[in-house]
């Protein structure tokens, strides 16, 4: 079993600062109250991610970004109801963009650029709300841009 060594936690913030490898840590799901998670810059976490973060009600801020995480993005996402931010970027995940994190009402920042997703855009997308910052660029992403995209006004909106 990997030794996760935990730094102080907060009510705002959880911080690890370790050299992680394999998979992120079931633990994470321990945390009820924790409001930020990131895990940037550990090339050496693989496998996908973590199902136990579905636990995070509490969570506004979700960073995964320039890890290996592999898979599609689960559906699980749209349960954690308090994101504001999710940040998938520079991984290797594949598999079409669910509708689910358009469900989040409070998003308002959606960062999956620089990943092997695949497929159309999600006609869901449509319902996020004002202002969003979408980045999808350098995916594989094909077929026409949702008619309905020229009637939403994105904060940023990052395709190519």
């Amino acid at each position: 079993m990997q030794e996760w060594p935990i730094r102080p936690c907060t009510d705002n913030n959880f911080q690890s600062e370790c050299k992680l490898s394999g998979q992120i840590p079931p633990e994470v799901g321990d945390l009820p109250y924790l409001e930020t998670l990131e895990f940037y810059k550990l090339p050496n976490i693989t496998s996908t991610i973590q199902p136990a973060i579905v636990n995070l009600k509490h969570l506004n801020f979700l960073r995964l970004s320039r890890l290996n995480l592999t898979s599609p993005i689960p559906d699980f996402v749209n349960k954690l109801k308090n994101l504001t931010f999710i940040d998938f970027t520079f991984n290797q995940l594949s598999g079409s963009i669910p509708p689910s994190p358009s469900e989040l009402p409070k998003l308002d920042g959606l960062h999956l650029d620089r990943n092997k997703l695949f497929g159309t855009f999600p006609y869901s997308f449509s319902n996020f709300p004002q202002g969003l910052y979408l980045f999808l660029s350098q995916n594989q992403l094909i077929g026409p841009i949702p008619t309905s995209f020229a009637r939403m006004d994105f904060g940023y909106f990052e395709l190519l």
